[in-house]
C-alpha cells in the first residue's frame, strides 16, 4: 500500500466516521418501540439502555489503552466487525435478554466508532495549522449523516420492517469494516505510537484520570465540559417537554431538531477557521456566550418561536464548542496516550450525562421543565466563569504538547 499524507488519511477516516454516524443513529427513532415488542416491562427496557451505556463506559478505558499499545486500526476493525453482528442478534432476538447480549457487542462498536476513531483522526492533524477547520468539516459531515440516519431508520421501518432496518445497519457496518480494512493505514509513521508506548512505564487503572487532572489545560477543559456534557444529554429530555407545553405537535419538535442539525452543519463549516485564526479560547467564549443567551431564551419562552430562536443560539454554541474541544484535546494530549485519554473523556461524558438526566428527573417533581433548564443554564454560567478565572491565573501553564 502506497504511503498517504496525513490529510488524505484524515479524509478517509472522516469518510469512515460519516458512514458509522449514519449507522449510529439509524435505530434512534425505533429502538424503544422495538423493545416494547419484546417486553412490556418498562424497567427492563430502561435497563437495556443503561446496560449499553455502562458497558461502553467501561470498555472505553480498556479499549483506548489497548489501541495505544496495539494500534488503533486493529481495535477499530474488531469494533466495526462486531457492528455487523449485533444488529443480527437484535433482529433474531426472541426476548429482551437476548437483545441485551447484542447490546454488549454494540458497546464495543460504539467505543470504536466514537473515542477510538476520534483519537485516530486527532493524531493525524496534530500540529497542522488548520486542524480546527479539518475537525469542524468532519463534525459538520457527522451532523448531516446523523440526521440522515434518523430519517432512514424511521423510513425503512415504516415502509418495510424492523428486520429490514437491522439488516441495513449490519450492511452499513460491513461497508465501514471494508473501508477500515482496505483503505486506512495504521499510522502516518506505522508503529510510531507503539514505539512510544513501549518506552512508557506500565500504567495503572487511574493513569488517565491523573493525566487529566495534572495538566492545566485539561483541567480547564474538564471544568467546561462538565456542564456541556450534561447539557448535551439533558436537552433530549427537556426540550420536547418544554415544546409540548406550547403545542402537542410532534412535527414541530421534529422540525426544531432538524433545524438545529442544519444550523450545526452550516456553523461548523466556519467555526474551525475561527479556532485556527483566533485560538480555541476565543471559540469557547463565543460558545458559552451564545449558549447562555440561547438557554435563557428557551427557559423563559412563552411560545414556540422564541424557544426556536433560543435553540438556534444554543446550537451555535454547540458547534463552536465542538471545534474548540477538538483542538484543545489535540494540543494538550500526547499521541501515545490519546486513545486512553479520549476513553476516559468518554466515561466522564457518560457519567455526567446519566447523572444530569437523573437529577433533572428528580427536580421535575418540584419544578417545571423550563425551570430545570434554567438551572442548567446557571450551571453553564458557573462553569464558564470558573474555567475563565482558572485560565487567567494559570495562563503560563497552557503549553501544548509536542506534535512529534
Amino acid at each position: 500500500m502506497s504511503a498517504r499524507t496525513p490529510l488524505s488519511l484524515f479524509a478517509l477516516g472522516a469518510l469512515l466516521g460519516t458512514i458509522t454516524s449514519v449507522g449510529g443513529w439509524l435505530l434512534a427513532p425505533i429502538e424503544s418501540v422495538y423493545l416494547s415488542r419484546l417486553t412490556d416491562n418498562e424497567f427492563l427496557i430502561g435497563l437495556t439502555f443503561a446496560l449499553g451505556s455502562i458497558a461502553s463506559a467501561l470498555l472505553a478505558l480498556y479499549l483506548g489503552r489497548l489501541s495505544d499499545r496495539l494500534g488503533r486500526k486493529r481495535i477499530l476493525l474488531v469494533g466495526l466487525a462486531l457492528g455487523v453482528v449485533f444488529p443480527l442478534i437484535y433482529s433474531f432476538a426472541i426476548n429482551i435478554v437476548m437483545y441485551m447480549g447484542g447490546k454488549l457487542l454494540w458497546a464495543t462498536t460504539a467505543v470504536a466508532a466514537g473515542p477510538l476513531l476520534g483519537a485516530y483522526l486527532q493524531s493525524l492533524v496534530q500540529g497542522l495549522p488548520q486542524r480546527g477547520h479539518y475537525l469542524s468539516l468532519y463534525y459538520s459531515a457527522m451532523s448531516l449523516s446523523g440526521a440522515l440516519g434518523h430519517f432512514l431508520g424511521g423510513y425503512i421501518t415504516d415502509v418495510f420492517s424492523f428486520t429490514a432496518t437491522f439488516f441495513t445497519l449490519a450492511g452499513i457496518y460491513a461497508i465501514a469494516t471494508f473501508v477500515a480494512w482496505f483503505i486506512l493505514h495504521e499510522d502516518v509513521r506505522p508503529g510510531a505510537h507503539l514505539e512510544e508506548a513501549e518506552e512508557s512505564e506500565p500504567r495503572d487503572l487511574f493513569f488517565g484520570i491523573r493525566y487529566i487532572f495534572t495538566r492545566t489545560a485539561l483541567i480547564y477543559y474538564f471544568i467546561l465540559n462538565s456542564s456541556f456534557a450534561i447539557a448535551y444529554k439533558i436537552k433530549l429530555l427537556l426540550w420536547p417537554l418544554i415544546v409540548f407545553q406550547f403545542t402537542e405537535s410532534a412535527q414541530v419538535m421534529g422540525t426544531i431538531f432538524a433545524m438545529t442539525g442544519v444550523v450545526a452543519f452550516l456553523i461548523l463549516l466556519r467555526s474551525g477557521k475561527v479556532v485556527d485564526r483566533f485560538g480555541p479560547y476565543v471559540a469557547v467564549h463565543i460558545a458559552f456566550t451564545s449558549g447562555i443567551v440561547g438557554g435563557v431564551l428557551m427557559g423563559t419562552a412563552d411560545g414556540v418561536w422564541l424557544f426556536a430562536l433560543g435553540a438556534f443560539f444554543f446550537t451555535v454554541a454547540e458547534a463552536f464548542y465542538g471545534s474548540a474541544q477538538g483542538v484543545l484535546l489535540i494540543d494538550h494530549v500526547e499521541n501515545r496516550y490519546r486513545g486512553e485519554i479520549l476513553g476516559v473523556d468518554h466515561i466522564f461524558d457518560r457519567v455526567l450525562g446519566a447523572g444530569g438526566m437523573l437529577l433533572a428527573g428528580g427536580l421535575m417533581v418540584l419544578l417545571t421543565p423550563q425551570d430545570v433548564w434554567l438551572l442548567l443554564v446557571g450551571a453553564l454560567t458557573v462553569s464558564y466563569l470558573g474555567a475563565s478565572w482558572y485560565r487567567v491565573f494559570r495562563l503560563d501553564r497552557f503549553t501544548p504538547v509536542s506534535s512529534s
